[in-house]
């Protein structure tokens, strides 16, 4: 572990003591002059030895509650079961209220109104587009290899300037730096292997999981179906600190392919790929840090119809971020950071009667922003952000001020209202096949309106309660003002339309949640509801309808 005082402390003697169960106490004490920084490295001796018994006191979820924010841990991932060894993240996340899915070959989120392509995933600090497989069950996050992750349903900080809609940040285990270890695992749709262990004992480790899908080769067994399906995920990650730093390198696959239909040649499929790593810099001599993330994805999908037309498309980015974050003068902290990223976009469309249509664009983009977290009181916790971002052409540009806030009634019973708001906009956007609500095939595109880039508006409101000592009650509502948003024109040509029009719209709703936690017993209740609607003028979409003004609900409404 690695552990800060930030505190200016004064001169004099102060004691030591580290312990953790199994290993000997570490004793001493130490004599600083006055405002003296010191770094201290201590290797603790291990001491089997009886105990008697064990108690783990962990935090009330209220506690922790946050506006929007879903704190993921392996034990949260565990309580949802998948038809495989072991659990996954995508399971979890299909079991949220406010999340929902549509069509039958997964790939797709649409968190509380948005769509896929409104979310930004992050794998240790690198964006990934699409990590989830062609079986909603499944994504390339088992749960053995999350470490933790925060998903924001709305409301998120300046921090994360990408997307408009949701944010999951997904931060993978590191491998064991004592001993090696690794495991094999099967079922009807799974087969899996995982192996880990030191590259330099007690300091730095490595840690490779792999799975491959069998439901191609045993679906007509247990399905009595044939299920042209396949997918596989590989992720690998070393991990190393020392005294002022700890860093990690991360790289992953992912592959899915399908047929749409078993008795026709359609297909489709996309892959990901991405390599990077994240450092986290802090020395003796300041208590602030630096965390800096680096890396490439590339990702591509293609499809194929019943006529033989083809289409593809893709995009490759390389990035790289930063932030720098310190102790405030009063119980806060205060960071600031920023991003910088290129893009690469490429479409090729074969639709039949039209020919192909090709694009390839490449774009410069960056990103600041800076913030502030405030507690008053032990109660009150106020946390402002602001970031700006902006396109090497085309006038793009955007300015996000945001707010959250967490207030704890100290009641009795512990309670606490949390609220979050702000801005948001996107410079990128994702065309999907309106024909068909379970198209998996998605063209990644800059904006076409780079001067209006798409915007959100956040509003939401929750409460966290303690019912009672095991039964805990989340209650939230939310609002989301959507505008100009990208959406394909209506023609009279059966086609995948890459000519998009502006819309606006709303998504409003209210999620609940009810636990009961009291080992060995864990239910939950979860009910969310959700209406989104997109308008836009007739002339705008080219349509041929009486009114001047269209409204539309989409498929994931």
């Amino acid at each position: 572990g690695i552990y800060q005082i930030s505190a200016e402390l004064d001169g004099g003697r102060y004691r030591l003591q580290i312990s953790f169960v199994g290993y000997q106490t570490y004793r001493d004490t130490l004599r600083l002059e006055p405002g003296e920084k010191r770094v201290v490295s201590v290797s603790l001796e291990a001491t089997p030895r009886e105990l008697e018994g064990v108690t783990v006191e962990g935090r009330r979820p209220v506690e922790d509650a946050e506006a929007g924010l879903r704190e993921i841990r392996p034990a949260d991932i565990e309580t949802v079961p998948t038809p495989g060894p072991g659990s996954d993240l995508a399971s979890y996340l299909r079991s949220l209220p406010g999340v929902t899915t549509t069509g039958d070959r997964g790939g797709r989120l649409y968190v509380r109104g948005g769509t896929p392509s409104q979310n930004l995933v992050l794998v240790d600090g690198i964006p990934v587009y699409k990590p989830f497989h062609i079986l909603g069950f499944f994504s390339a996050f088992p749960g053995d290899v999350v470490s933790s992750a925060d998903f924001y349903a709305g409301g998120f900080g300046a921090e994360y300037t990408e997307r408009i809609s949701s944010v999951l940040d997904v931060n993978l285990q590191s491998g064991n730096t004592e001993a090696f270890e690794g495991s094999v695992g099967g079922g009807p749709f799974l087969a899996s292997v995982r192996a880990e262990g030191p590259l330099q004992r007690g300091a730095s480790s490595f840690l490779v999981r792999a799975r491959h899908s069998l439901i191609e080769q045993t679906g007509a067994t247990f399905l009595s179906d044939e299920t042209p399906y396949k997918f596989y995920d590989v992720t690998a990650k070393v991990h190393t600190q020392s005294q002022s730093n700890q860093c990690s390198f991360v790289g992953m696959r992912t592959y899915d392919r399908g047929r749409i239909d078993p008795t026709q040649n359609a297909s489709f499929r996309w892959e990901n790929t991405a390599v990077g790593g994240n450092c986290l810099l802090f020395g003796g001599e300041s208590s602030q840090t630096l965390e800096v993330s680096f890396g490439t994805s590339h990702f591509n999908n293609a499809m194929q119809s019943t006529d033989r037309t083809n289409r593809t498309a893709g995009t490759w980015i390389a990035h790289t971020r930063f932030e720098l974050s310190r102790p405030a003068p009063w119980d806060g902290s205060v960071y600031w950071g920023g991003r910088f990223q290129a893009n690469q976009y490429d479409l090729s469309l074969q639709e039949p009667f039209l020919g192909i249509e090709s694009q390839s664009q490449f774009l410069l983009s960056g990103a600041v922003h800076g913030g502030l977290t405030w507690t008053w009181n032990d109660r009150l916790t106020v946390t402002p952000t602001i970031g700006a971002q902006s396109l090497d052409e085309g006038g793009g540009f955007s300015i996000d001020p945001r707010l959250r806030l967490s207030y704890d009634l100290g009641t009795e019973r512990p309670a606490k209202i949390t609220a979050a708001g702000g801005v948001y906009h996107q410079l990128t956007t994702g065309i999907t096949d309106e024909r068909d609500a379970g198209s998996t095939f998605r063209a990644i595109t800059p904006t076409p309106y780079p001067s209006n880039p798409s915007q959100s508006i956040h509003a939401m409101l929750g409460w966290d309660q303690m019912v009672a000592s095991s039964l805990h009650l989340s209650v939230e509502g939310w609002y989301k003002d959507l505008q100009d948003l990208p959406v394909p024109r209506w023609t009279p040509i059966v086609r995948f339309n890459t000519t998009l029009a502006r819309a606006d719209g709303q998504a409003l709703g209210a999620d609940a949640s009810l636990e009961y936690h009291n080992d060995p017993v864990r239910i939950g209740l979860t009910y969310g509801y959700g209406r989104v609607t997109y308008r836009a003028s007739e002339d705008r979409l080219g349509a041929w309808a009486d009114q001047a003004l269209v409204e539309d609900t989409p498929p994931h409404d």
